[in-house]
């Protein structure tokens, strides 16, 4: 999807501004990564703005995650401003009671063979907590998830 078509589908929906949507669309239509990891979502427009560009660029997948509990508070939620941009096929939600560390710990888990963390993902938009000892922790963690380049 065009980035003109997806400012206009997301019009209104906080809290991503028009630069850095831009810019990470941009960011995406010209690294294309093919495993995309969202720490942080709010009401999904910056989800909304890298599924478009996966999809403009014909393949990859992006998970994005958030507190279960924000569910409450976010009108609209992801779900409806994916289904309404018809970006769903592109993107699998994840709620976590305990926020994204907890997500990041079970993919790390996961993905360990032999005491080694099989990296998954090539790129990881981290934009939730906004708090020290939450994104430091997550910083670390996603570090064992990237890909080398990533």
């Amino acid at each position: 999807m065009k980035f003109a078509e997806i400012q206009q589908l997301t019009d209104g929906v906080p809290y991503i501004m028009d630069e850095m949507a831009s810019d990470l669309y941009r960011f995406i239509r010209e690294t294309k990564p093919l495993m995309c990891l969202e720490l942080g979502f709010g009401h999904g427009a910056s989800s909304c703005y890298i599924a478009a560009a996966l999809e403009e660029n014909g393949k990859g997948h992006l998970t994005s995650v958030d507190l279960l509990a924000a569910r409450e508070w976010q009108d609209p939620a992801i779900e409806d401003l994916l289904e309404r941009t018809g970006l769903s096929q592109w993107v699998n939600v994840h709620r976590e009671n305990g926020g994204y560390n907890w997500f990041l710990k079970k993919i790390i888990e996961q993905q360990t063979r032999a005491n080694t963390c099989i990296p998954l993902y090539d790129l990881c938009f981290l934009d939730g907590a906004k708090n020290w000892t939450i994104d430091s922790t997550a910083f670390f963690l996603t570090d064992k998830l990237l890909k080398p380049g990533g």
